[in-house]
């Protein structure tokens, strides 16, 4: 679909057609990476993570927590779209791809699904 020159996705599309209704969903997961001597092997181990979904148009993902420590670490991935089929999709995908692929132990895994329907401050975690 084209808007004033640029292209959008079917999505944003049809999160303008329904008012602004968004789905958030934010998927947390807390690492232990054993036998790892520094920050920048640390780094290295989980930068599959990044380098896999950083680019991806629904979803923001970043380094939360325990920067400083060489064998702990928290991500989070955000994932943002108009329907909440795609929201959970994305995450069941990155958490799919977590544990098979990084070489890390997960310790934990939290899931929060945010529904935010337009005007200014209208949010409510579901």
């Amino acid at each position: 679909m084209a808007v004033a020159g640029a292209l959008i996705s079917h999505d944003y599309a049809r999160v303008m057609h329904n008012r602004g209704v968004m789905h958030i969903g934010v998927l947390s997961f807390d690492f232990h990476l054993p036998g790892c001597a520094s920050l920048k092997e640390k780094r290295r181990r989980l930068a599959r993570l990044r380098d896999k979904f950083g680019r991806s148009a629904n979803l923001a993902v970043c380094e939360s927590a325990h920067q400083d420590s060489h064998r702990r670490a928290r991500w989070e991935v955000v994932a943002v779209a108009g329907d909440a089929g795609v929201v959970e999709r994305s995450l069941a995908d990155v958490e799919r791809w977590v544990a098979e692929s990084l070489d890390a132990i997960v310790v934990d895994v939290g899931r929060e699904n945010i529904h935010h329907k337009g005007g200014r401050g209208e949010v409510a975690l579901l």
